[in-house]
């Protein structure tokens, strides 16, 4: 069977979680099937294996962004992209079995490469839901929005199945999108890291003299950040703490002007090999953030033992349970968006602060979750099953 996964996202160093999400199917493919798994994608992925199928660096000049945190900024010209990528895997005179999109940013280039495979099976996850959007509380309606919403109905018309990450997806998808539930089907998706054992884990922390908080994800205003900063803030003068904030975004400049504080580290980007080093040695990890549909960083979080504080709503999904395995802070309507309650996410790491027992039950408790839940060969076995295919022997 052949397998075609597109993607405007992707390895060596993707935007969002979607990238890592689709090299965890194609490395999970060839380990546990005989399957020929290809990526159609940007030109920066062209030397990330054997099977990719780019647009070249010219066209990406071209029709895509120039901006390190987006990939379009022109609607009509990202379009065209995707209908370049298309002629670019026609060209290539593979046959597909399957074409799987992520996204509506593939879903221009999974309906014209079946014009010419009308045999193949046709599949779209949705990683982040146009609607979601109007959620979010710091976070403008973009422009296309409506445009963008036609695209995501006419996928979910015309694809064979839809594959969602969270009840958070299923519960806006029925209430904001007209589908068939026949056609959804539940696949979270997996963490990056080969986990350690806990009892490794446990040790590692235990060399720590302070409590270590991570913020790990986008560096914008809809992943809670700034509200981390103001509750560590507060709370660093009282509790021997420090807080580790990974990653990039359009706001990063600006936060480490304002919060200098030596017990707060800026990292921006990092590689996996450093995050690592990292989350093994962190207690907790913070992102209230207002609207997900299933957090990568909050499960790679819990399977290096961290304790979640997450957020808990109607626009993001249901993970774990309060007071078990994590805190969940709710969100409120603040003018019509979504925000979470500060005042609570300064009690909750308090609470945790002040009963350190709660940490170390916490921390296993999540970390034996998502070892059992979470694994690539489940999602890579559910992915099987989806498409039809067989494992190998």
């Amino acid at each position: 069977m052949k397998i075609l996964q597109i993607t405007s996202d992707y390895v060596p160093r993707p935007l969002w979680g979607m990238g890592w999400h689709v090299k965890q199917i194609v490395s999970g493919f060839s380990e546990i099937s005989d399957s020929e798994v290809y990526v159609a994608t940007a030109s920066k992925s062209s030397k990330e294996g054997i099977n990719m199928i780019c647009t070249d660096v010219e066209t990406d000049r071209k029709l895509l962004s120039d901006n390190p945190y987006e990939i379009f900024n022109d609607f009509e010209n990202f379009n065209k992209w995707q209908l370049a990528l298309a002629k670019n895997i026609l060209n290539s005179g593979k046959k597909f079995d399957i074409i799987h999109a992520h996204n509506w940013m593939s879903w221009l280039t999974a309906k014209e490469v079946k014009k010419y495979m009308p045999d193949a099976k046709i599949y779209i996850t949705f990683h982040l839901l146009q609607r979601q959007y109007e959620l979010m509380k710091d976070n403008p309606i973009p422009s296309h929005h409506d445009e963008i919403v036609e695209i995501e109905q006419e996928a979910i018309n015309l694809a064979d199945g839809v594959v969602i990450l969270s009840d958070s997806q299923i519960n806006l998808l029925e209430s904001h999108y007209d589908i068939d539930s026949k056609k959804m089907h539940l696949i979270p998706h997996s963490i990056n890291f080969i986990l350690k054992d806990f009892s490794t884990l446990k040790v590692l922390k235990k060399k720590s003299n302070v409590v270590r908080l991570v913020f790990l994800g986008r560096v914008e205003e809809d992943k809670g950040i700034r509200e981390v900063l103001e509750v560590f803030k507060l709370l660093c003068g009282q509790y021997e703490l420090s807080l580790d904030v990974i990653g990039d975004g359009p706001i990063l400049k600006d936060l480490k002007e304002k919060y200098l504080n030596g017990n707060i580290k800026f990292w921006g980007y990092l590689d996996r090999v450093s995050i690592e080093s990292i989350l093994q040695d962190s207690h907790m990890f913070c992102m209230p953030s207002s609207s997900e549909n299933l957090p990568l960083t909050v499960l790679e979080a819990m399977g290096f033992g961290l304790v979640p504080v997450f957020t808990s709503g109607s626009s993001v999904p249901h993970i774990y349970d309060h007071d078990y395995h994590g805190k969940l802070i709710k969100l409120i309507d603040r003018g019509g968006k979504l925000v979470p309650d500060k005042e609570q996410l300064l009690l909750e790491i308090e609470d945790l602060l002040k009963n350190p027992e709660k940490i170390t039950k916490m921390s296993e408790r999540s970390y034996k979750l998502i070892s059992k839940k979470y694994s690539v060969r489940k999602m890579i076995e559910s992915l099987i099953d989806l498409y039809g295919n067989k494992l190998q022997d």
